[in-house]
């Protein structure tokens, strides 16, 4: 009976780790990183210490997939995920956005902070030849767009933005998008 109970747990924690990360990239996927980001946005209202957000597209993505292939794309992604998860700084969290979309969350971290992390990132990916395959020499090389946004600079007339995650990762999209 006891063997029963370490096995279902043991299983159930398979599958809470299993619905929190993104299989390709290993990174947490997008159900985790909202989740953590509405624990942030917490802090951040409550202490009203600073709180930013990034955003970050691959640029021509479709390319990569088209000139080598879709399983070379899917290299790519995971790759790109391993760069990113070596330049984080500790506490900050990244996940799979969704497609050829990351985004990292920064506790902490005001505006400046997040576009100079950004744009160390965004060169980091720049210059890694990601490999396309295991078995090939072959390499790639991708840009990125990056947009920031900052809770703690993004206050109201009336005081903080409303107690919404969406806004602050609204705000890091659109500026991925100028970016672009």
């Amino acid at each position: 009976m006891r063997q029963f109970a370490a096995d279902q747990a043991a299983a159930n924690r398979r599958l809470r780790e299993a619905s929190r990360t993104d299989p390709l990239t290993a990174l947490p996927n997008r159900r985790y990183a909202m989740d953590q980001l509405d624990v942030e946005w917490e802090i951040a209202q409550r202490t009203q210490a600073p709180l930013a957000c990034l955003m970050i597209d691959i640029d021509n993505f479709k390319r990569v997939n088209d000139t080598h292939g879709h399983l070379a794309g899917s290299r790519t992604l995971k790759e790109i995920g391993q760069v990113i998860e070596s330049w984080l700084p500790t506490g900050a969290i990244a996940a799979r956005y969704g497609g050829d979309e990351f985004v990292i969350i920064l506790p902490g971290a005001d505006a400046a902070r997040a576009c100079a992390f950004g744009e160390e990132l965004r060169k980091q990916i720049h210059e890694t030849a990601l490999r396309t395959s295991d078995e090939s020499d072959a390499h790639v090389r991708v840009t990125c767009s990056i947009g920031a946004a900052s809770y703690h600079e993004h206050v109201g007339p009336f005081g903080p933005l409303p107690r919404r995650q969406e806004v602050l990762l609204q705000l890091a999209d659109k500026a991925m998008y100028e970016a672009k």
